[in-house]
């Protein structure tokens, strides 16, 4: 697929990618997982204009607290500054280009670039510039030359959501018909969620959309995939597993996920893969709280796994947050955290955060599951009959349940997956303007002082 720079043609773009996508049929080309250009499209037509996770609140509690996080491959800044609230910025000096922080995590009064020494502080307005009264022939305009600020900031449930798109709808409204499921998975008691221990990153040789789309519809798989984990985990005497004893979400903007209906069943296999003192918050915490907040019918569908489009990832058992932070078209990075209700007890965290490691750390026993099978596809694709291969995304159609929005359906659907792809499609068959304009249209690429 050639894709024009500059300014693109659209229409062409457009014609090309529905030829690779086709949602309605259920169809997808194999070389949208490996096509450079394409990748480079999804930078700037949906990571450079989508909400994106940038950390855990909790990870910057007090004033000065930095954390470095990434919007696509553009590296940023979340910092806490001293009036409570939260900036980001890039991360990136505007002298050269060179990193204002070369650190993960901290807390600061300044960001110095090592490069030449530009000063910024903690909002990223440029504070400082050495021997400008005698290099520069009138003084800098530090407004003008402070780093880029990441316009749009949200906190949701204690997670912190980047833009860049100053003419996005708002994170809420973004999530369309999911807002409820967002509500459901990171909303379930009043406090918020908070982290326990640091994150977790690791590097996978595989396309970023593997791993969003599987958390988006696929929950089938686990009977094969995770066949040994699941036979070692499992009693002898638990009930057998029913493929459509669980409900899948999705919505018009490529969220998805998935809910299991069966409350006290899932309390048991919670006990048995994540130990005792998590079932009995759900149970006589978590639930009771859930039914006063949300209705006694959500109450008794408890969330399994879920993807807020893009990068989104989330699995409820286990509360593992995920981000998958695209490293090219063949190469994503992953960061984990292990979540948890602020005000939980020491022994629930510290049960949970050992056997979450255990269980979808970077070496976890189902984690590597995972990690293969998006290997095992990513791997042929270098080939020129393999990335030419059409791929089959058809099982199951969507259905409607009483006082769930959306579209809904059991388990065993790739409908969301599909949806997640109409979604794609729509947002790289439109031009980012602002990105895609040539150079020297570009407001920040003018050389006014």
């Amino acid at each position: 697929m050639h894709v024009p720079t500059g300014r693109v043609d659209t229409m062409g773009v457009a014609e090309r990618l529905r030829k690779l996508v086709r949602p309605d049929e259920g169809v997808i080309h194999a070389s949208v997982y490996s096509d450079p250009e394409i990748y480079q499209l999804e930078l700037s037509r949906i990571f450079a204009r989508s909400w994106l996770l940038l950390c855990p609140d909790s990870q910057i509690p007090n004033a000065g607290d930095y954390f470095v996080s990434y919007m696509g491959e553009d590296p940023v800044i979340v910092v806490r500054q001293q009036d409570g609230t939260i900036a980001a910025f890039l991360n990136q000096c505007r002298h050269r280009g060179g990193a204002l922080c070369r650190g993960e995590s901290g807390n600061t009064k300044n960001f110095i670039c090592t490069y030449h020494g530009w000063t910024y502080d903690t909002s990223g307005t440029l504070t400082s510039v050495p021997f400008e009264e005698v290099v520069y022939k009138a003084p800098l305009n530090r407004a003008k030359w402070s780093a880029r600020r990441v316009p749009r900031l949200e906190v949701h449930h204690g997670l912190v959501f980047g833009c860049w798109d100053e003419d996005a709808p708002g994170f809420r409204e973004s999530l369309g018909e999911a807002a409820v499921y967002f509500d459901l998975n990171f909303g379930r008691t009043e406090g918020g969620l908070a982290t326990y221990g640091g994150v977790y990153k690791w590097r996978v040789k595989a396309n970023w959309k593997l791993a969003a789309e599987q958390f988006t519809t696929d929950d089938f798989h686990f009977l094969t995939s995770h066949s040994s984990a699941l036979t070692a985990l499992t009693p002898e005497d638990a009930p057998p597993f029913s493929i459509v004893r669980g409900r899948v979400f999705t919505s018009s903007k490529g969220h998805g996920g998935g809910f299991l209906m069966e409350r006290d069943s899932f309390a048991t296999a919670l006990a048995t893969t994540t130990g005792q003192a998590a079932s009995n918050y759900m149970m006589e915490v978590e639930l009771p709280t859930v039914e006063q907040r949300y209705g006694e019918a959500m109450a008794n569908a408890t969330p399994t796994f879920a993807n807020f489009f893009p990068s989104t990832g989330y699995l409820h058992a286990n509360r593992t947050l995920r981000s998958w932070i695209p490293r090219g078209p063949d190469e994503m990075e992953i960061w984990a955290w292990t979540l948890f209700d602020r005000g939980s007890p020491d022994e629930l965290m510290e049960e949970r955060a050992k056997i979450t490691a255990m269980t979808f750390g970077p070496a976890g026993i189902f984690e590597q599951d995972d990690t293969a099978n998006w290997v095992d596809v990513q791997r042929p694709l270098g080939g020129a009959i393999a990335r030419r291969t059409k791929l089959n995304m058809q099982m199951g159609e969507p259905t409607s349940f009483e006082g769930w929005p959306g579209m809904t359906g059991f388990d065993s659907s790739e409908f969301p997956a599909r949806n997640f792809y109409s979604r794609w499609l729509q947002l790289l068959s439109t031009p980012n303007h602002a990105l895609e304009a040539s150079p020297t249209d570009d407001e920040e690429c003018s050389h006014v002082r």
